[in-house]
């Protein structure tokens, strides 16, 4: 019984982490690449039901603030540079370095207009519940979720390395001259437990 339920988390979190990208993913081309999209659009497709509006209006906000951080380094470029022109945005982009035999997709790739870069990599985790001195969250006053310790800490070692092979990937095989930002932008997502199937 406790393999069936953990192969069925685990699947459902592989799931949500899929719809998370793909909705995140419309996100930026809404506002990078003029999608004209609606958040009711987004919502309304198949990734976007798995959120409700609230959250994804706090998922929009967070691509805002990024597009903001993305001009006002390009904006600084054009300055610094005696430049004009604008960074391009690109969303899921896959690079790879073959002859190493490691690569990725990078959820937000930048690249500025003087050639440098920035990576930005979204991680949708959930708290852990129960599980004693390793619990990150407990359920508090009205059920409210209380996070009680950083969920993302044990997986920071893999995440660096990952943005460490995309930072020398993109220096080495795509002719990019500086990397001046790469960020993990964590997402925590607590899911709904049917109390029949665990």
């Amino acid at each position: 019984v406790d393999q069936k339920r953990y192969d069925q988390n685990a699947k459902m979190q592989a799931e949500m982490g899929t719809k998370g990208h793909q909705v995140m993913q419309a996100l930026i081309n809404k506002h990078f690449n003029n999608s004209r999209q609606s958040l009711e659009e987004i919502m309304s497709q198949g990734a976007g039901s798995a959120f409700t509006m609230s959250q994804l209006r706090k998922l929009d906000k967070s691509v805002q603030y990024t597009k903001r951080q993305i001009k006002a380094q390009q904006d600084a470029i054009n300055k610094q540079n005696g430049t004009k022109g604008d960074a391009v945005v690109i969303a899921e982009q896959f690079v790879a370095d073959y002859k190493l035999g490691v690569g990725g997709t990078i959820d937000l790739l930048v690249i500025y207009n003087d050639g440098s870069a920035s990576i930005y990599d979204y991680k949708f985790k959930s708290p852990k519940f129960g599980q004693g001195k390793y619990s990150t969250a407990k359920y508090g006053i009205k059920g409210k979720i209380e996070i009680t310790g950083d969920m993302f800490a044990q997986s920071l070692e893999m995440y660096d390395m990952q943005l460490g092979n995309y930072r020398d990937i993109l220096r080495s095989k795509y002719g990019v001259n500086k990397i001046r930002n790469s960020r993990i932008i964590p997402v925590s997502v607590v899911y709904a437990r049917n109390k029949q199937t665990g």
